[in-house]
């Protein structure tokens, strides 16, 4: 069974105290479920994409990068990149 991450993100610590955090994990833990992959560390930050360093993000990059992983499982990719920011400083 491939292994996976699980990467969720609010864009303020305020929204993390409510449910979209755990939609977000709900949907991929499901996705993961559908497609056989297994879910072997769940990232997790509570800031916006438009900053440069979020902290669970950079970790989980950086461990994919080392082949800890086969990719990750993310609910829409708003949750990584802001689309409009992509390649921006």
């Amino acid at each position: 069974m491939k292994q996976y991450y699980s990467y969720t993100r609010v864009s303020t610590k305020e929204q993390g105290d409510g449910v979209s955090l755990q939609e977000q994990v709900s949907f991929n833990e499901n996705y993961a479920k559908t497609h056989g992959l297994k879910i072997t560390k769940v990232f997790e930050d509570k800031q916006t994409a438009r900053k440069v360093g979020r902290k669970a993000f950079n970790e989980m990059l950086q461990r994919l990068k080392e082949g800890q992983a086969n990719g990750a499982i993310f609910y829409k990719i708003d949750r990584v990149v802001r689309i409009g920011k992509i390649g921006r400083k």
